[in-house]
Parts: C-alpha cells; structure tokens; sequence
C-alpha cells in the first residue's frame, strides 16, 4: 500500500512540473534572456522589414530569428509593426500563448482585443494569450 501511494504522489509530482502554468515558462525564459535585448532586436527587424509602407506582419523563418528569440525557443515568431510576437505554445486549434515585445525605444501597450489579451512582463514585453 505505501509503495502504491509512492507512486502515485510520484506521478502527480510530474504532472505538475510537466503543465506549468504558460506564464510561470514565459516570466522565466524571458529573464534568462533579457528585456534589453529582447526589445533591442525587436526595433532591429522592425526597421528591417517595416521601413516602407506595406505588409502588416511578416512571420520570419527560422534561419531568421535573432539569438536572443531563439533563446525563448519559440514555435513562430511573428513581427508586426509596433512589435514581435513569440508564440510559445497553444494546441492544434486556434489557442496560443507566448511573448509580445514591443521595439526598444517604442512606448506602447497592445490593445486587447475579444480573443486576444495581454499581462506585463516588465516595460515593453507582454505575455498574449489568444483563446477564442
């Protein structure tokens, strides 16, 4: 019976390291890296890519992500105008959660919207849920 509960508490134990909660992951992958250089590469490819008028978003492929983006180990990452998103998660449907960096240098929060809504990091990174 005790060996039996061992197991069961040890099963559990996984479980719960296994579903962090996405923000926890967030909060620490983004600190690993940084605000700075984070932000500092999101103004990068957004002169980049953004210095005509044009395309709304371009998502980047992989050979083409900065080191410190990289370093979030993101899914996609997808540049905007007024910023990056890193998707970090989500399932086969349309949910995804990740990492919103706004350009160095650029004062802005991203609106939420029905589906899509927004937690501070610190200034200018943002974690995103979009749940429809």
């Amino acid at each position: 019976m005790e060996r039996k509960r061992s197991l069961v508490f040890c099963a559990l134990a996984l479980v719960l390291v296994g579903c962090r909660e996405p923000e926890a992951v967030a909060r620490e992958r983004v600190q690993k890296v940084g605000i700075g250089p984070l932000r500092k590469d999101s103004g990068r490819l957004n002169r980049d890519y953004f210095g005509a008028p044009g395309k709304e978003f371009i998502t980047l492929k992989q050979p083409l992500w900065p080191k410190t983006f990289s370093a979030l180990q993101p899914l996609r990452v997808t540049i905007y105008r007024d910023g990056a998103a890193l998707a970090l998660g989500g399932d086969a449907g349309s949910t995804e959660w990740g990492v919103f960096v706004v350009p160095d240098g650029l004062i802005y929060t991203p609106p939420a919207t029905k589906t899509i809504h927004y937690r501070v990091i610190q200034e200018g990174v943002f974690i995103y849920r979009n749940v429809p």
